[in-house]
């Protein structure tokens, strides 16, 4: 049995930093997923159908959420009808 002591606690949470990148935009995750093509420009599929279904969810939820917050947009005065 291996026994987790301070250090290698310090060591296993460095290493996760290292593996993934925190920061990453949304932006960021479509460009890993998606790739580019020849000129350069984001592609428009991915053939990761984890990935495709997880951000058709996503773009289903920001339209509702889109139309919940609509009329306090107005409301608040944020843009002019």
């Amino acid at each position: 049995m291996v026994k987790i002591t301070n250090l290698n606690l310090r060591f296993i949470k460095r290493l996760i930093l290292v593996s993934y990148n925190p920061n990453a935009s949304l932006y960021n995750i479509r460009e890993y997923f998606q790739g580019r093509n020849e000129s350069e420009k984001l592609n428009n599929k991915s053939s990761d159908q984890k990935y495709t279904q997880l951000i058709a969810n996503l773009r289903e939820s920001l339209k509702i959420l889109s139309f919940k917050i609509q009329p306090k947009v107005y409301e608040f005065g944020f843009l002019r009808g």
